[in-house]
């Protein structure tokens, strides 16, 4: 069992509507990323400076999107599966299913307190990420129940984290972290629940 496989592109449609019918299915995370996953977010718990908090949870975040939706390379498209299986099961009420119950699992996590002031400071300061056409997107959280921009918000910060010039000790850069870790840790928390990664 790998964690993620390379196809050819002339088979890529192939292989992901085979896996798209099975993107429901519980399949136990194999041991080896078991390991990586709680070594990484052991050692964000043990870390003091947010940016490194984040890159470690979101390795976290990489390794399960990856056991979920091994038919994508990279984490863009991997995050877009699971924000389009979470708004499907929304719509059509189904609660039972893996990306909705993480969600859940999740909310009872959050710090409604914090994530409150941040939604609020957002809706003033929203995120700003430049595509590769050069167009500005604004992003910010419309509420305590807003799923899809809070899991939105990690891409985009991992985005401007890694392709624009960001200052460690920039009082805006800094707080845009922060609101990231703040929304990640619960979440890898959440997934490592479900996936029983300390079982």
């Amino acid at each position: 069992m790998k964690d993620f496989i390379i196809v050819s592109p002339k088979r890529k449609h192939q292989l992901e509507r085979i896996l798209t019918n099975k993107d429901h299915l519980i399949i136990m995370i194999k041991e080896e990323t078991k390991s990586k996953i709680i070594a990484w977010h052991t050692r964000s718990s043990n870390e003091n400076d947010p940016f490194i908090r984040f890159i470690c949870e979101y390795l976290c975040l990489v390794a399960f999107l990856t056991h979920m939706y091994p038919q994508y390379y990279s984490d863009g498209p991997k995050i877009k599966r699971f924000l389009d299986n979470l708004k499907y099961q929304q719509e059509n009420s189904q609660i039972n299913e893996r990306e909705s119950q993480i969600v859940q699992k999740f909310h009872n996590k959050l710090d409604q307190r914090k994530l409150s002031n941040h939604i609020s400071y957002l809706k003033v300061y929203p995120l700003k990420y430049k595509l590769i056409n050069r167009r500005l997107i604004l992003l910010c959280i419309n509420d305590l129940d807003d799923n899809y921009n809070m899991i939105k918000y990690l891409q985009y910060v991992r985005n401007n984290l890694f392709h624009e010039i960001k200052d460690p000790e920039g009082d805006r850069d800094k707080h845009i972290i922060e609101i990231g870790v703040d929304i990640i840790t619960p979440f890898i928390e959440s997934s490592n629940e479900y996936f029983r990664i300390y079982d």
